[in-house]
């Protein structure tokens, strides 16, 4: 019984004294980061992200590995570097990484947090065989977001219109904080506020640009809507814009030659002309004419009074003298 008591505990001793001298071995290497830095914290996901890396490993005789720098989201990797190396003694690696957020196993919302974090896989020779140890290294560790774009409308030679007529007008899509095109779908609605006309699709150009026809004839008189819908990827925002411009009823001008300046250049007509310059002097004769019928009868009556009034003035003048002479 003591014997076996006795062997059991040499056992127990011996896996002891060995898994303290694996462990140990196992911590044997290190790594010393001098330098793990972006260029800044925000990227749009046509950005390259830019890593500055600076470190040193160092592994024991019977050890080596490598170090990978691996991207998370909030549940996975999303994207693996290349590896560095590192046998025994002293291993310096320097670089400047560009990542593509585009290679990213992930999809893109409007905002996307991830996280840099370095792995690294530990070879180590352990009684004469190789022992695999792979895991994270818990610092250094790095956050960024990943954007899309917000885009903004820029419209030119955009009006009311009246009835009857037709417009072109160019409508732009950008980011107006980066200059970036839209260059995807767009949907288009028509309207007249209270219900929807037709509706019509577009593809940006690599300016971001479209081209939009309006004819007053497929809208309703008044007020009237047009409606830009960025159907969003990767790279951009859904986003819409809203626009309004009047249909009037078209006002037909008068002729150019109304009222007429000149007289039209034939001989009735400057017949015509010269009679109604001759007009304003007849008009002038014959108010005097009618001037001169409708005094006559008062002069005639006033010329006859005065003459009566100078007879009888005379009569009584001389009838005095005669019959009362004293």
């Amino acid at each position: 019984m003591k014997k076996k008591i006795l062997i059991i505990s040499i056992v127990l001793v011996n896996i002891f004294v060995g898994l303290s001298f694996s462990i140990n071995k196992v911590y044997g290497w290190k790594v010393t980061f001098s330098k793990f830095q972006v260029d800044k914290d925000i990227y749009y996901f046509d950005e390259e992200i830019i890593v500055d890396i600076n470190f040193d490993l160092y592994f024991d005789e019977d050890e080596y590995g490598r170090l990978s720098l691996q991207i998370f989201n909030a549940s996975q990797e999303v994207w693996e570097g290349e590896y560095y190396w590192g046998f025994e003694g002293h291993n310096h690696h320097s670089a400047t990484l560009h990542i593509d957020p585009q290679e990213f196993d992930h999809p893109f919302n409007d905002t996307n947090h991830f996280m840099l974090q370095w792995c690294y896989c530990l070879y180590k020779l352990i009684n004469g065989h190789w022992v695999t140890y792979i895991d994270h290294l818990h610092q250094p560790k790095l956050e960024i977001d990943v954007i899309k774009h917000n885009a903004t409308c820029e419209l030119f030679n955009f009006s009311n219109i009246c009835y009857g007529e037709q417009l072109f007008f160019n409508a732009r899509f950008f980011d107006n904080n980066t200059d970036t095109p839209y260059q995807d779908k767009i949907y288009c609605e028509n309207s007249n506020l209270s219900k929807v006309l037709f509706n019509s699709d577009y593809i940006a150009n690599q300016t971001g640009e479209i081209e939009v026809l309006i004819k007053a004839d497929n809208y309703s008189l008044g007020l009237n809507q047009i409606v830009f819908e960025l159907l969003g990827n990767d790279n951009f925002s859904n986003n819409t814009f809203e626009y309004s411009f009047n249909v009037s009823e078209q006002i037909i001008p008068p002729p150019n030659d109304y009222p007429p300046t000149e007289p039209p250049n034939n001989d009735e007509d400057e017949g015509d002309d010269e009679g109604r310059e001759d007009k304003p002097e007849s008009e002038n004769n014959l108010d005097i004419i009618m001037l001169a019928h409708i005094s006559l009868p008062f002069i005639t009556i006033a010329s006859v009074f005065i003459i009566w009034s100078l007879i009888i003035f005379y009569f009584i003048k001389h009838y005095k003298k005669k019959h009362f002479k004293f």
